[in-house]
């Protein structure tokens, strides 16, 4: 933070009388300001980031508490060093609210180390006859200016010892109940500094509470629920001397909670004491409207058995310089909440917290984070790679590795959502998408698997075949090699050749025995090796279909998951924009497939130029030196015009400049076009 210039400590003050002209004089100065009025907790200097004004909050913002009937304690975390780097508070004073009053103001010396004061102040002494009144303590710093503390409210000795009575909490039921009817309230720690006490009157219908929490927050509890969706809450906020309580309910976790129409919380008593708010309060235990939620719900009257209330709570700060109801209730952060259950009816009814189900959320979006990453971004690049990098080296390792990898992960990313899970509870339209994606992957996967095994088989076959001892197969083997321009193995040029052959079956027993070490032992051989020959065909096709739909399925998916989770809008935001730059640049590739665009934008732009100034395409070179001189993709343009060159998503062989030129030189069809 910007440091302002350091001052000598002030001469000690002793007459009250002056403590009015040194306080002003302290208000006055420019570089204590740096802006209006004196920093705080929710204020502080200008031009600093918030982790800057933190550290300085943390260290500089006093605290009074009124710990006897007319005396207080006033504390300050700042360090006192009087020597370099010369940084103390030198000046300490308190006002009373009411009038604007300094009532109390010391002045430090330099052998004093720690700020720890003493105040004794009657409230009854005043001219003001209020049983109340507001008192702040300001501290100024000789560096970063003056602080002021948060509002304690003062009790007049007459009521200090009736309201701290009242706002005590009595650990046991007066008549060992928790629905006699009576004030004894059954209180529990939820977390340090927040406690709820519970007094269930079925009588009455009503369900009496008493929240204690700190000043400058608020403090939150859904009754009979396991989530805050769909939840009926209570939240109480306090701010200075100020208590607040309303009636909320939620319909998601985008718009967070929001005041009822009705509101059914009473407001019984509230008080804030050194700093922590008191509130007592009561609601129906019947609902009143759709909105609302019985407490024990389907509890007969007459039903003995223990019922055990499903309840979640959370804390946050106050936020804005007033405490509003329609704007109090702020995201409060993962370790800000919980969930616990409690029965209600029973003697000593003791808390149950569900700390295995405080973590569920935290869960369903690592779940939801896992899957988008997995199938929103690397199975979409993993299969265009597929389609639209064939005429590289590397698109088969990258496609294959991304693919599989995806693929696996993907199992125990699903099984996280058996840490949710809930017996008896229907599966929605997205766990059972959920389950189809999974199912149709491992497919696809399989398939790819086999043509890639075939393929290696293939090859292995090929090589073993060309040095057979049946010379007539081995001449076939290499016939069909030769034949196989679109590496469609072995098996499927086999088939092509077949019906020319004179002894198709001896051949095709040669070609059984060369496959058979390849097989499994345990299987029929027969089978396997008609699943080997048709793999690729059939398989082919399915890997290709599932590849294409697997996609658009998942993006399906991907949104009826976040209609669940009920995600931030910008989180929403982000996904939309990516589904569509996914969108458009397949839908850019798949026009340069199909319109046979020629790769790069400096050769698409040149092709366009040549389109715009000659009204057609460039004609097909008719001469060996200008196929020397061709790029590869004019190559692979050429080798597309071949109607027996057809193409394989496993091609992994680029046309040399002898294919071009071979095709130049076979015959020309009637129709003059290149054959």
């Amino acid at each position: 933070a910007p440091a302002l210039a350091a001052r000598p400590a002030r001469a000690e003050v002793v007459d009250p009388a002056s403590w009015e002209a040194l306080v002003a004089d302290i208000e006055s100065t420019p570089q204590f300001l740096n802006g209006p009025g004196a920093y705080s907790n929710t204020v502080g200097p200008r031009g600093i980031s918030e982790e800057e004004f933190e550290e300085l909050r943390v260290r500089h913002v006093p605290e009074i508490f009124q710990v006897q009937p007319t005396q207080y304690r006033i504390l300050s975390p700042h360090e006192m060093s009087w020597a370099a780097p010369n940084h103390h508070i030198d000046t300490l004073y308190v006002r009373r609210e009411s009038d604007s009053k300094v009532i109390y103001l010391y002045n430090f010396s330099q052998t004093e180390n720690r700020i720890d004061l003493r105040l004794d102040y009657d409230v009854a002494s005043r001219s003001n006859t209020a049983e109340t009144d507001s008192l702040v303590v300001f501290s100024a710093c000789n560096i970063h200016g003056v602080w002021r503390s948060d509002t304690l409210v003062s009790i007049s000795p007459a009521d200090y010892q009736t309201v701290l009575e009242g706002a005590a909490y009595n650990d046991t039921d007066l008549d060992g109940t928790c629905g006699s009817g009576t004030d004894g309230m059954s209180t529990f720690a939820l977390a340090e500094g927040y406690e709820v006490g519970f007094n269930l009157n079925v009588d009455a219908g009503y369900l009496n509470l008493t929240l204690r929490f700190p000043t400058n927050w608020w403090f939150g509890l859904g009754l009979e629920t396991e989530s805050m969706l769909n939840a009926d809450m209570l939240i109480c906020g306090a701010l200075d001397s100020e208590v607040k309580c309303g009636d909320y309910f939620t319909t998601d976790r985008v718009n967070g909670p929001q005041l009822d129409a009705k509101q059914d919380v009473t407001v019984l008593s509230s008080q804030i004491v050194d700093g922590v708010a008191f509130v007592k309060l009561s609601r129906p235990v019947k609902a009143t409207e759709s909105l609302d939620r019985s407490i024990l719900q389907g509890l007969k009257e007459n039903a003995s058995s223990a019922k055990h209330t499903p309840m979640v709570f959370a804390r946050g700060r106050v936020e804005g310089p007033r405490l509003d109801l329609a704007g109090l209730p702020k995201y409060h952060g993962i370790s800000s909440r919980g969930r616990i259950r409690l029965d209600l009816l029973a003697e000593n009814p003791t808390l149950v917290r569900d700390t295995g189900q405080q973590d569920t959320r935290d869960l369903k979006v690592l779940h939801g984070a896992l899957m988008y990453m997995i199938w929103g971004v690397l199975i979409p690049l993993g299969a265009m790679t597929a389609r639209y990098a064939r005429h590289t080296d590397w698109w088969f390792g990258a496609h294959r590795i991304v693919q599989s990898m995806c693929t696996f992960i993907t199992v125990p990313v699903f099984f996280l959502t058996y840490a949710w899970r809930v017996e008896g509870v229907p599966w929605t339209s997205h766990a059972i998408l959920g389950r189809l994606i999974i199912a149709i992957a491992w497919v696809q996967a399989s398939f790819g698997a086999s043509i890639y095994r075939v393929k290696k088989i293939s090859r292995d076959v090929y090589v073993a075949g060309a040095s057979h001892p049946n010379q007539e197969f081995a001449s076939m083997i290499k016939r069909a090699k030769e034949l196989d321009t679109d590496d469609a193995g072995v098996f499927l040029s086999f088939r092509r050749i077949k019906p020319r052959l004179q002894d198709a079956a001896s051949m095709e027993k040669c070609l059984f025995e060369l496959t058979t070490p390849y097989m499994f032992p345990v299987l029929s051989r027969s089978w396997q090796f008609a699943a080997i020959s048709h793999a690729r065909d059939y398989g082919r096709v399915i890997h290709r279909f599932t590849g294409r739909v697997l996609p658009f399925i998942a993006y399906v998916q991907i949104y009826l998951g976040l209609d669940l989770l009920q995600l931030h809008e910008m989180i929403r935001i982000i996904i939309i924009v990516w589904t569509a730059l996914v969108g458009a640049i397949l839908l850019y590739k798949e026009l340069e497939k199909q319109l046979d665009w020629p790769k790069g934008m400096t050769a698409k732009a040149f092709a366009m130029m040549r389109l715009c100034k000659g009204g057609e395409a460039p004609e097909l070179p008719t001469d060996a030196a200008t196929v020397r001189q061709a790029s590869t993709h004019d190559i692979i343009t050429l080798s597309n015009h071949d109607d027996d060159h057809k193409d394989s998503d496993f091609d992994q062989r680029a046309p040399s400049q002898g294919d071009a030129l071979e095709l130049l030189e076979r015959p020309v069809r009637g129709d003059g076009a290149a054959s």
